[in-house]
């Protein structure tokens, strides 16, 4: 119960991630800045509200668009999603979406140049009425490299089984993982290369080792490079095969 406990004290202590979008951002001419990989929560207040964000994508041959609205059920709402290419304003990619609380929905649009990209997120047309729950996007040029830091914070995978703690630091990261059942605790140290971690057990029963791949700042998955039990046999599951996903939940 202890480190249940330490893991709730984490959480008290760190602020939520992400970001919120500011009003008035309703033309190209005023957008919000968003960051890659890092989740922008925004709301459309009525029939004629667009919410403008600019991405500037240095380099890349696509982006990952991520798109989820937590408090929607299915086909409930609907938003259009479109992006413009810096050098004419051309709208590239343009889609009604209609995601739930069960499903995000997951894109990947090519580019052929850099710059600042607009993505604008706006009343679908014909639509019978403006959705009034929050949406979260998402947007990650394929060449994302996030700086040193930029993990740091607690996570939740999507199995129910623990909290992670993730420290890094110019030595490296400390990964630590905090079960909700009372099973002992373990904690796991080693490095990063771009987005892509190994990481050696140091604390708790067994041996492994691990393999975290960020897919961006709010979302991860676990893999075991090895893994014995404390009884020396193989673990549940296999080498190489996805253990969890894991999504970022509070943050410095």
């Amino acid at each position: 119960m202890r480190y249940i406990a330490a893991c709730a004290l984490l959480l008290l202590n760190f602020s939520a991630l992400g970001a919120v979008e500011s009003e008035s951002n309703n033309t190209a001419n005023n957008p919000n800045i968003i960051t890659a990989g890092t989740i922008m929560t925004g709301h459309l207040s009525d029939n004629e509200d667009f919410d403008y964000y600019q991405l500037t994508v240095n380099k890349s041959d696509s982006l990952d668009i991520v798109f989820a609205s937590p408090n929607s059920s299915s086909s409930e709402n609907q938003w259009l999603l479109a992006i413009q290419r810096p050098s004419d304003g051309i709208i590239i990619f343009q889609e009604i979406l209609s995601p739930s609380a069960e499903s995000s929905i997951n894109r990947n649009v090519s580019i052929s140049e850099t710059g600042d990209f607009l993505i604008f997120v706006a009343p679908a047309p014909g639509s019978a009425s403006t959705p009034f729950v929050n949406y979260d996007l998402t947007v990650t040029p394929s060449n994302f490299q996030a700086p040193l830091n930029s993990f740091n914070g607690i996570w939740q995978d999507n199995i129910g089984m623990a909290f992670y703690a993730v420290q890094e630091g110019s030595e490296g990261i400390l990964y630590i993982e905090l079960p909700i059942n009372n099973s002992p605790w373990k904690a796991y140290l080693g490095g990063r290369a771009n987005n892509m971690a190994t990481l050696d057990q140091i604390v708790g029963p067994g041996t492994a080792k691990i393999e975290l791949k960020f897919l961006t700042a709010a979302s991860l998955e676990a893999r075991y490079i090895s893994c014995k039990t404390e009884q020396g046999g193989d673990c549940s599951v296999p080498n190489g095969e996805l253990i969890y996903t894991a999504t970022f939940i509070y943050g410095d």
